[in-house]
């Protein structure tokens, strides 16, 4: 079970930020969403969405959350709505968190996320170095984190922008 997680996750957030770089005629479409998504977001706040009939066919469903840097930013709301948009089609629970730049709050939010038992983190960390040590964590514990934008050793995979890492540049 814990590998179709993995395969989903990475799979998903390969198709989102590939998605995120590409013109479409939706783009319209997008700003709006993304307009309405900054404009609800709230100081630190965490939104939700969930399909309560949903679950991994062993009875239990997944709960995902993106932690993103800031949805000030329309690249991270575009990025945070692609998320949970897809994670709805997979029937998941999906925590968007907006920790506004501060690197304190994103670190709270990683540490609720693992207290709660998420099953995937999705993170584009404000400050890598103060996210490191609860990513290996989060991941010791069976919890798939997904790295985005920036990348934390010690994650399970990351979003593939950066072959420098893999010893391509």
């Amino acid at each position: 079970m814990k590998k179709l997680i993995v395969v989903l996750a990475v799979l998903m957030a390969v198709a989102l930020f590939a998605g995120c770089t590409m013109n479409s005629p939706a783009a319209s479409d997008q700003s709006s969403s993304s307009e309405q998504a900054v404009s609800s977001a709230s100081a630190g706040s965490t939104t939700e969405a969930s399909d309560a009939d949903a679950s991994t066919g062993s009875g239990k469903q997944i709960k995902a959350a993106y932690t993103t840097m800031t949805l000030g930013s329309p690249y991270f709301v575009a990025v945070a709505d692609g998320i949970k948009a897809e994670g709805e089609k997979l029937g998941w629970e999906v925590t968007i968190d907006d920790p506004q730049m501060d690197v304190a709050k994103q670190v709270a939010s990683l540490e609720t996320f693992i207290q709660q038992e998420y099953d995937v983190i999705f993170l584009s960390a404000v400050d890598t170095a103060s996210c490191e040590s609860l990513v290996k964590e989060a991941v010791s514990k069976g919890i798939v984190v997904v790295t985005e934008a920036t990348i934390v050793d010690g994650a399970s995979a990351d979003d593939g922008r950066h072959p420098e890492r893999r010893g391509y540049g």
